[in-house]
C-alpha cells in the first residue's frame, strides 16, 4: 500500500517546458493556497492592531491599510505556490492580454456613451 502512495506522490501530472510537475508539488501548492489567505488575514489584522495605536491615524485609514496588506500578502502566497509548482508567471501573460483586450472593448462602449451624453445635451 505504501508503494502505491509513494508512486502516486511522485506521479507526473504535467510537464511545463522541461520541468515536470508532480502530484506532491500540486498538493503542496494547493495547501499553501488554501491556508495562505487565512494566515494573510491574521497577519494583516496583527499589523493593523499595531498601526491603529499610532497617534492621529483615522479609522478609515486603518481599514484601507488592512485591505492593502491582506491583498499584498495573498499575492505573495499565490506567487510562492506557483514557484513551488514551478509554473512561471509568464504563462499568465496570454491570459492577461486576453483580459486587457476584453476590458478595452468594454471600455470602448462606455466611452462612446460618455461622449454621446454631452453631445446630446448641447444639441
Amino acid at each position: 500500500m505504501t508503494q502505491f502512495f509513494a508512486s502516486f506522490w511522485r506521479l507526473e501530472v504535467v510537464r511545463i517546458g522541461n520541468q515536470p510537475v508532480h502530484v506532491s508539488q500540486c498538493v503542496l501548492a494547493l495547501a499553501i493556497v488554501l491556508v495562505g489567505p487565512w494566515l494573510a488575514r491574521r497577519a494583516s489584522r496583527l499589523i493593523v492592531r499595531r498601526v491603529a495605536r499610532w497617534p492621529g491615524i483615522k479609522p478609515n485609514a486603518v481599514g484601507v491599510i488592512e485591505k492593502l496588506v491582506f491583498y499584498v500578502l495573498v499575492l505573495i502566497v499565490v506567487a510562492v505556490a506557483l514557484q513551488i509548482v514551478t509554473i512561471p508567471i509568464s504563462v499568465f501573460a496570454v491570459l492577461g492580454g486576453a483580459f486587457a483586450i476584453g476590458l478595452g472593448f468594454g471600455a470602448q462602449n462606455l466611452f462612446n456613451n460618455f461622449v454621446s451624453g454631452p453631445i446630446l445635451i448641447v444639441e
